[in-house]
């Protein structure tokens, strides 16, 4: 490992960044929690937490539960009282095809949208 290198970009050119002594996975995922963080101290949100995830489970044809995969929510806070999921995404991960296969099971599954900013 050399010094002074710093680290590789992911395949969408993302940056892991520090913010407040936590990681993100990007400047975008990192400016995202700024903000809800600023909400939270409005009142706005409440109960504000980061990498929820969430299992991905459907009836398998024996009528067992089957775990399919996970979905790992950026950030789940509560609006008003209402549970809110909030992913941070670039144009070129809202398209991606695993992406939007786990949102739409998610949804399907727990009947809650995501938000994506």
């Amino acid at each position: 490992m050399q010094l002074g290198v710093a680290a590789p970009a992911n395949k969408y050119g993302a940056r892991k960044t520090s913010v407040a002594g936590q990681v993100f996975d990007s400047k975008h995922e990192a400016a995202v929690y700024l903000e809800l963080q600023a909400e939270a101290v409005a009142g706005v949100i409440t109960d504000l937490k980061r990498q929820r995830m969430f299992p991905l489970i459907v009836k398998g044809k024996d009528g067992l539960p089957v775990l399919v995969g996970r979905y790992t929510a950026d950030f789940v806070c509560r609006r008003a009282g209402v549970l809110e999921i909030l992913d941070a995404k670039s144009a070129a991960t809202k398209r991606n095809e695993a992406y939007q296969l786990r949102r739409k099971l998610f949804e399907a599954l727990y009947g809650i949208g995501i938000t994506e900013r």
